[in-house]
């Protein structure tokens, strides 16, 4: 199991990453809806596993 420090550097990592994935995806979503729809799952995804961060997070 990680223990918090870890969990709140993957925290951050994932934090930014999504942050980049919002920035990019206007201009994906005007050349390249395929590409565009594949990043909007990826921040779904990203979004729950922040979800789940936090949640143990919360339990530590």
């Amino acid at each position: 199991m990680l223990n918090r420090e870890d969990l709140l550097r993957f925290k951050k990592y994932v934090e930014d990453d999504l942050i980049e994935k919002q920035r990019l995806l206007p201009m994906l979503q005007q050349k390249n809806i395929n590409m565009a729809r594949l990043v909007q799952y990826q921040i779904q995804d990203m979004m729950a596993l922040l979800f789940r961060i936090e949640k143990e997070l919360a339990r530590i």
